[in-house]
């Protein structure tokens, strides 16, 4: 198996294919220019060619949503909650938010937590939905060896990992991953054990930027509370309301 792996890595650096890595944000109901993102890319290479005549994905959001798309770009904070109701739209924006950071990089992995195996599921279809087939170069939401994936021809690999331990024997799934950026839906579900797991997730995050989304719906959760109360506090995290 590991004979195969290797060999299916060594295709992935000796074939070469143009892909349109690219896709255009739309803002719904305002004058506002779409944001475009990525751009024609060069797989034996690893390298971007340029713009494409046409985006392969367009995602369309409202100016509100914004924020969560953008929270990485003037880095104000490494951490950025967003908070509302339920059926707010945050997972639909934390997965086109984490789609579109994934194409800045090349060869690396992104967390994907969940706070439960059954609800790893749904945030997995999510994200597929949104991401072209073009863009894909591997996917298994069933592997043995490895946590579950989604792998883009850029070589960057979303992880789903479920935040809560099968046992205690076991330990977190979360332990030994290494990720340049985490996106965590329904955080006030996880317990403060697992966040900061994740937190300390980011060494091979370039130049130690490791940015985290995550969403929560309103809770009166006590240990949900206090966290959210520490965040309000701490200049490092922007909590933002949905």
């Amino acid at each position: 198996m590991r004979y195969r792996n290797l060999l299916e890595e060594l295709d992935q650096y000796t074939e070469d294919r143009v892909v349109n890595l690219s896709g255009e944000i739309r803002i719904v109901g305002a004058a506002r220019d779409p944001i475009r993102f990525g751009g024609l890319f060069r797989t034996s290479t690893r390298s971007y060619l340029g713009p494409p005549a046409r985006p392969e994905a367009i995602w369309e959001v409202g100016e509100h949503q914004l924020p969560a798309l953008q929270f990485y770009e003037d880095r104000p904070s490494p951490r950025f909650v967003c908070v509302g109701a339920m059926r707010s739209g945050k997972t639909e924006i934390l997965v086109r938010a984490a789609g579109r950071l994934a194409l800045s990089f090349r060869n690396a992995d992104i967390g994907m937590v969940s706070p439960t195996s059954g609800k790893l599921a749904i945030l997995w279809k999510k994200l597929a939905r949104i991401l072209p087939p073009s863009w894909v170069d591997k996917a298994s939401l069933h592997a043995v060896l490895e946590p579950p994936f989604i792998r883009l021809v850029n070589g960057v690999r979303f992880q789903f990992l479920s935040a809560k331990a099968p046992s205690k024997q076991m330990g977190s799934p979360i332990h030994g991953q290494d990720w340049v950026a985490a996106f965590v839906d329904e955080e006030q579900q996880v317990l403060d054990e697992a966040i900061s797991d994740i937190v300390m997730r980011g060494s091979d995050a370039p130049g130690g930027w490791y940015p985290i989304l995550s969403t929560c719906t309103i809770s009166d959760a006590p240990e949900w509370r206090a966290r959210l109360a520490r965040y309000r506090t701490d200049p490092a995290v922007t909590v933002y309301p949905m």
